[in-house]
């Protein structure tokens, strides 16, 4: 094939032809950035959503953490009044180990409940935990007092890594 404009005319058409080029090439890139855009901001509008729902969820388990703090006073006093009228244990009574396991207790632990078996010695509890981080702690906590033989905790309550409800029981060593 035979050119035939001149030198000069064939470098404008050059140049041209890469201004084009580029601008074609510009319009795409845009409008990739702005299908990109658009795509990625319905995925930042749900994690912002779900960060705030968990906020929200902390925020429940740190009321329900405050209450728990509240509650520490009538439970230290059910502890006493437990001690006053339980039978004489030869070292520690069970209110005093009520007391022990309520000290031990980190603060993202609420306890619900807490129950003593006469029978068997075992101090069972209940409660929500907003981390499982927090109810590890809590046992390891528990593993950690003197005088506490066992502390079990089921394997099913730390599944959830938040707002995690569990129970548990403290079996402690008998009295020398």
């Amino acid at each position: 094939m035979i050119n035939i404009l001149p030198e000069r005319g064939r470098a404008r058409a050059r140049y041209i032809y890469w201004l084009r080029f580029a601008a074609l090439f510009l319009w795409a890139a845009a409008g990739a950035l702005l299908v990109a855009a658009a795509l990625l901001s319905t995925a930042y509008f749900d994690a912002r959503a779900g960060e705030r729902a968990a906020r929200a969820e902390s925020d429940e388990i740190d009321a329900a953490g405050s209450k728990g703090r509240e509650m520490e006073a009538p439970l230290t006093a059910a502890a006493s009044y437990i001690e006053a009228y339980s039978p004489v244990l030869s070292e520690q009574r069970v209110g005093e180990r009520i007391a022990l396991i309520i000290s031990a207790r980190p603060a993202g632990i609420a306890l619900e409940q807490i129950s003593y078996d006469k029978q068997t010695g075992k101090i069972s509890l209940s409660g929500l935990a907003s981390m499982r981080e927090d109810l590890l702690s809590f046992e390891r906590a528990l593993n950690a007092v003197k005088g506490i033989a066992s502390v079990d905790l089921p394997v099913g309550d730390l599944a959830k890594s938040s707002k995690a409800t569990f129970s548990l029981s403290v079996t402690f060593e008998p009295p020398q």
